[in-house]
């Protein structure tokens, strides 16, 4: 008897390769669209603060952001530790003449400046010891939003109370340092102004690529990051005697990651149409995640807590159609805020002086894209 099989209906080998090729186009579309859409959405952002028609109030504020602007920059940066105890005591770890040499390029919305220790330029004093450090900035600027982050990490520091390390230290003596200690810090921050009268410009303040006319001011909402670095070989603090500080102060690796809000107020003072004359303070509080090691233990996470932020800037120069300069101060504070426990806090400060000739627009193909 015939034996019948039945048979199962072979797919034509190109109705597989078709679908996947149509889902493939599909997915393809819809990352472009997402990806269009976001394009659209930052260059709206960067270009409709910097390439549109002007957004603010003119007799206030001239621009210069249609130019490239150079700058020479000189700088201090002072990087430092603070670990205090339950008894109001705290010792404090400074870098020693971190003095620093570079260049800054500020074009429309893009400000990028880059700075270095050179030793034979500015020797450490010999009483506190030497430090090695370096760092990088960038930052946003637009109407009433502007953003700054930088990192620095320094090596190398003394301290500021040497009466705490030493017992009946004298002026004659060495002052206490530790070539081991190493602090890194990451910092970001947002601000925003409250004014929708524009008719104050922070980049005139800042960088020199408005200029302001008359004198204007404005409150300011930000947000804040930090994360913070420290490491030694051994502990910070002196373990005997009558200055020894209590165990959980003797840490030798820290990690410390900050966030949160500040508000405050930023003013510009206008000097004969060309020169100015700078101030703001913002302050807040922060969420504190902390992780420590002690000397001879291991990374543990410290009890969370709030910490406090603050920002001071200072800042006066002349501000002419090519030729600029300012000399600018800005401070970074931040401290634990728990008086029952040993505290960690940081200051990261920068003044600055800078020389700088506005260029015309660069020839770049394509740099249209990016809003500059």
């Amino acid at each position: 008897m015939p034996e019948f099989r039945a048979q199962r209906d072979t797919p034509h080998p190109v109705g597989p390769f078709v679908r996947r090729a149509v889902h493939i186009l599909v997915l393809l579309g819809l990352t472009c669209g997402a990806h269009a859409q976001f394009s659209a959405f930052v260059r709206k952002l960067l270009i409709g603060d910097t390439l549109a028609p002007p957004n603010h109030d003119t007799s206030y504020i001239v621009t210069y952001r249609q130019k490239a602007t150079l700058s020479l920059v000189t700088s201090y940066r002072l990087a430092s530790l603070d670990i205090g105890d339950t008894n109001d005591r705290t010792l404090t770890w400074s870098t020693n003449n971190a003095t620093q040499y570079g260049f800054a390029l500020d074009y429309r919305w893009l400000s990028v400046e880059a700075t270095f220790s050179i030793p034979a330029l500015d020797p450490a004093d010999p009483r506190y010891g030497p430090t090695s450090s370096k760092g990088v900035s960038l930052g946003y600027t637009g109407r009433r939003l502007w953003a700054r982050g930088f990192w620095n990490t320094s090596t190398g520091f003394h301290a500021e109370e040497p009466e705490l390390m030493v017992q009946d230290w004298a002026s004659d003596q060495p002052w206490p340092y530790r070539r081991d200690l190493t602090m890194e810090t990451w910092m970001a921050s947002v601000n925003y102004a409250l004014s929708r009268k524009k008719r104050f410009s922070q980049v005139a303040a800042m960088t020199q690529m408005e200029r302001q006319q008359r004198s204007a001011g404005t409150w300011v909402l930000g947000c804040a990051f930090w994360r913070t670095r420290m490491d030694a070989d051994s502990t910070l603090v002196p373990t005997t005697g009558e200055l020894a500080f209590p165990n959980e102060a003797r840490i030798v690796r820290a990690r410390r990651t900050l966030i949160g809000a500040t508000i405050g107020y930023t003013h510009t003072f206008v000097l004969w149409h060309r020169g100015f004359i700078h101030m703001a303070l913002l302050t807040g509080a922060a969420n504190s995640d902390q992780v420590r090691r002690l000397q001879g233990g291991r990374d543990e996470p410290a009890e969370q807590g709030i910490s406090s932020l603050s920002e001071l800037r200072l800042g006066a120069g002349y501000n002419g159609d090519r030729w600029y300069t300012g000399l600018t101060a800005a401070f970074h504070f931040n401290a634990d805020s728990d008086e029952d426990r040993v505290s960690l806090g940081s200051t990261y400060g920068t003044v600055r002086f800078a020389l700088g000739y506005r260029f015309g627009r660069p020839r770049i193909n394509g740099l249209n894209k990016f809003g500059l």
